[in-house]
């Protein structure tokens, strides 16, 4: 009895170290004591653009973050779900927390390509996943730009790198539609 006691206190006591440093993101680089994800949450419960500082702060090092923050949530996916499955709506009050954090990271991008125009060359040169690099190329042009966007780079001439990679990521893009 002794025993189960001790193991239910290091498995709560796992979870309780779990949760912080999933939430606090004790590692995680900080500006103004927020890391990227931290920013991206604040910019999305305000509705505001990312502040220039904050973006020139992070740079390229965010760039996964906002990858990944940029995929829509688990809970997103379950309203989703329960929407089609019986057709009512009541949590569909959720999604737009969702839809405002993924809208944070599109505007976070866009203010890192303004700062530095040659970032998605370097990020996606710098990539070997096609899959990977197809996702830096819709958070920063967006799903629907995505084959206008391949084509304009695989067509420059000013960089022979990214213009390989590009007509790469063009033919992997075809083959998945």
């Amino acid at each position: 009895m002794r025993m189960r006691r001790h193991k239910v206190k290091v498995i709560c006591f796992g979870l309780v170290v779990a949760a912080v440093i999933f939430y606090l993101e004790p590692l995680q680089p900080r500006f103004e004591g927020l890391t990227v994800r931290q920013w991206i949450e604040r910019n999305a419960d305000r509705r505001e653009f990312p502040r220039r500082e904050v973006v020139e702060y992070f740079g390229v090092s965010a760039v996964p973050v906002l990858v990944r923050e940029l995929q829509p949530s688990g809970l997103f996916q379950f309203t989703l779900t329960f929407e089609r499955a019986t057709g009512k709506s009541w949590l569909n009050g959720l999604q737009p927390a969702d839809f405002d954090r993924r809208m944070a990271c599109v505007d976070w991008a866009k203010r890192l390509l303004a700062i530095d125009p040659g970032v998605f060359g370097r990020m996606v040169a710098k990539t070997s996943d096609n899959e990977e690099a197809l996702e830096i190329a819709r958070l920063f042009y967006g799903e629907h730009y995505l084959r206008e966007t391949l084509l304009v780079f695989a067509r420059q001439n000013t960089n022979a790198q990214l213009q390989a990679r590009a007509t790469q990521l063009l033919q992997y893009y075809r083959e998945m539609i």
